[in-house]
């Protein structure tokens, strides 16, 4: 895993879990915003502790960074998740609702703030709101659809990137060549 991160399936269906608890009360909680919370977790925590919470691996999509693994967690899952879907607007929502507690005691102190921080942060936005937001970091700016998104990338601030700074992820991605894309 490119940034020195573990990949931790079970800390990832857990932390999946939890979100999930915690947002029931969030009417505008839907699967794009599980994304959002879980890229913002892992991200936030890999610049204060670089260590991110999951080690999942993220990838551009269109709608934002999405954790490559969270299809087949969330099919790991069975029945203690289940999906919904509402009608929101002109928009399908997926909604997702625990049928079980996670189990918080795979999770340190600081790693459960930063969750709760992220969650309590996006729970005003909608699910596009929570996607546009991810679009501003250079994450998501700095690659392309389908690539993985470096864990290097969140030390880097929303400002736009410099040549440098450009230089330096490709460097340390081992993944090609990372370009700015407006």
């Amino acid at each position: 895993m490119a940034g020195g991160t573990d990949y931790d399936r079970e800390k990832l269906a857990e932390l999946v879990l939890y979100i999930a608890d915690r947002s029931i009360s969030d009417a505008r909680f839907g699967k794009t915003k599980l994304n959002k919370i879980l890229f913002f977790s892992d991200f936030t925590a890999f610049r204060l502790h670089g260590r991110s919470i999951t080690g999942a691996e993220y990838q551009h999509l269109p709608e934002g960074p999405c954790p490559h693994q969270l299809l087949p967690v969330l099919e790991s899952l069975g029945t203690d998740i289940i999906e919904t879907r509402e009608q929101v607007g002109p928009y399908t929502q997926k909604r997702l609702i625990a049928m079980r507690k996670a189990r918080v005691e795979l999770f340190s102190g600081p790693e459960i703030a930063i969750v709760d921080a992220v969650i309590s942060e996006l729970a005003p936005l909608t699910n596009k709101q929570s996607s546009e937001l991810s679009h501003e970091t250079n994450a998501w700016r700095l690659t392309h659809d389908k690539q993985e998104v470096p864990y290097s990338m969140a030390v880097l601030s929303m400002e736009e990137p410099t040549a440098a700074d450009i230089a330096w992820l490709t460097e340390r991605s081992g993944r090609g060549r990372v370009e700015h894309v407006s």
